[in-house]
């Protein structure tokens, strides 16, 4: 169960509290019922259900988009890529693979941006 703060105008206050103590109930048990009254009517009117269907889209194409995210970052062929190229900034794609003659010599390490690479700093 949540609780939560409302602010209601006096005159409204007053009529809610009037009610509550006539019906023999509590003022949260009031807002409750109207509260529940209320969404009830909007379910029953369909214009929810619309917007739901909606939103189940969005949340849908996003959680797809994510899952194709994901599987590119672990290696795995995605939508928009073809196999055996990753997407690079700037729209072009890298192969992963080194060719034959590089696969040999180690690859270098690389600092932080703004860092020289551990084999290009100078040992005092």
């Amino acid at each position: 169960m949540k609780t939560i703060a409302c602010r209601f105008e006096d005159g409204l206050m007053e009529l809610l509290s009037i009610t509550a103590q006539l019906e023999g109930t509590s003022i949260a048990e009031e807002i409750r019922d109207a509260v529940e009254a209320h969404v009830a009517r909007k379910m029953e009117s369909g214009v929810l259900a619309a917007k739901a269907e909606e939103a189940m889209a969005e949340i849908d194409q996003e959680a797809k988009d994510r899952k194709d995210a994901i599987a590119i970052l672990i290696g795995k062929s995605g939508s928009s890529t073809t196999k055996g190229t990753q997407p690079r900034r700037g729209g072009k794609a890298v192969n992963p693979e080194p060719d034959a003659a590089t696969a040999s010599e180690p690859r270098s390490r690389k600092g932080p941006m703004g860092f020289a690479a551990p084999s290009a700093r100078k040992v005092q």
